[in-house]
């Protein structure tokens, strides 16, 4: 699934965080922080590669470029071995009343990784974020 243009949160208030921590109740490795008054949130998960293989989506090009867009939202990225890559959007719910994506990206050899990584930055990650 896509994720809609300029993603838009009820956001959390700090009562919200209070009441029920579901904004940032993650673990304390997350990078933690308020934008617009939306849960934003980034956890990263890289699984260890075999010899020879690269991972051609970096997480801080996934965060900037949600950034960029003005796109506010918790985001779980799990990159590990194998050709993969897709991502689900889940709107505010019953139990969470903010925006998730959560992002799987898989690897690819080493030599062909630098024309992987141009084509995630400038085809697959621009689509995902319009």
């Amino acid at each position: 699934m896509r994720v809609p243009a300029r993603l838009s949160s009820p956001g959390c208030n700090s009562s919200a965080i209070a009441a029920a921590n579901v904004c940032y109740g993650w673990e304390a490795d997350i990078a933690k922080s308020r934008r617009g008054g939306q849960c934003a949130a980034m956890r990263s998960e890289t699984a260890k590669l075999p010899k020879g293989h690269s991972y051609p989506l970096k997480p801080t090009t996934l965060e900037a470029a949600l950034a960029r867009a003005g796109i506010s939202i918790d985001l779980h990225l799990i990159r590990s071995p194998g050709g993969l890559f897709d991502a689900h959007f889940w709107p505010p719910n019953h139990n969470l009343p903010h925006e998730r994506l959560y992002v799987r990206a898989g690897s690819v050899p080493t030599d062909r990784a630098a024309d992987a990584r141009h084509r995630m930055e400038t085809v697959v990650i621009p689509s995902l974020v319009e």
